[in-house]
């Protein structure tokens, strides 16, 4: 598979928290983001007639629930299934559901932009498989058919009658306590604007639970159960905040996952090869 170009489109004021952290985005080696910027919404419809972009990052200082909806319209106007993400300059829950409502994907919140939470919101946007890439919806879509390979003996049962909750509960538990720790982490990083550097220790989790040959099931069982440590004795509203930062860390976990299985199949792959191509006797 070639490396595919994915290309992110700033309106507004690109401040250097955000384009910084566009430009650390590193998903999967199979994907190169390219970064665009432009200051009005006029010259970007220009480039987006001309230009596919695949995503739209707005990024207007104080700016109205009016103006947001005018932008989106017209933004959609020219491509109907772009997604777009919306830069607030502070949240509030209805300004937040309201912007959802007229056709924004996502939202960030100005002042509160790091790695962590900008490689979540992108990702999920992305793997969700609603925007004009191909390449990230498929890096999703393969991880249901690259975790659930042939085999037999404890893979098997991972995949067909028993859950790793079942056949490894040690390691599972830990990996479940380790999940939570970050998702109280990812709440962090939105809240108080704290880099935990979250996506490296998640490909770490990812790491033991593809050597555990860990399948979808195994995936929303733990951050099921994670999620539920994470919020006992939570009020409604922190819950809220946990269960959406949890939908995040949940594809990008899955991102990890795919890139697991991959390199572990090509690794396999080259092994029999070489194998099967040794002389008889050797």
């Amino acid at each position: 598979m070639g490396v595919e170009r994915v290309s992110i489109l700033v309106i507004g004021q690109a401040s250097d928290e955000l384009t910084q952290s566009l430009s650390s985005i590193n998903i999967s080696k199979n994907i190169r983001f390219e970064l665009i910027t432009t200051a009005d919404l006029t010259t970007a419809t220009k480039l987006l007639s001309n230009e596919n972009s695949d995503l739209v990052i707005l990024s207007y200082p104080s700016q109205t629930l009016d103006v947001l909806k005018s932008s989106i319209r017209k933004l959609h106007e020219i491509n109907i299934n772009l997604p777009v993400i919306v830069i607030l300059d502070n949240y509030e829950e209805t300004l937040v559901e309201s912007v959802l409502d007229i056709g924004a994907k996502d939202y960030l919140v100005r002042g509160q932009i790091n790695n962590d939470i900008i490689i979540r919101r992108v990702f999920s946007v992305f793997v969700q498989g609603n925007g004009t890439n191909t390449a990230a919806s498929r890096e999703y879509k393969e991880f249901e058919r690259l975790s659930t390979p042939p085999g037999t003996g404890i893979t098997a049962q991972a995949f067909g009658v028993a859950s790793l909750a079942e056949i490894a509960t040690d390691t599972f538990s830990e990996l479940i306590q380790d999940y939570a720790k970050l998702l109280h982490e990812a709440v962090e990083s939105q809240i108080f604007k704290v880099n935990h550097n979250i996506s490296e220790r998640l490909r770490s989790i990812a790491d033991g639970l593809g050597f555990l040959k860990a399948g979808p099931r195994d995936i929303v069982l733990l951050h099921q159960k994670a999620l539920k440590i994470a919020t006992v004795s939570r009020p409604p509203e922190q819950a809220k905040i946990y269960a959406e930062e949890g939908r995040y860390l949940l594809l990008e976990l899955m991102g990890h996952l795919v890139s697991y299985y991959r390199n572990y199949y090509v690794y396999e792959t080259r092994n029999k090869s070489f194998v099967n191509g040794r002389e008889p006797g050797v």
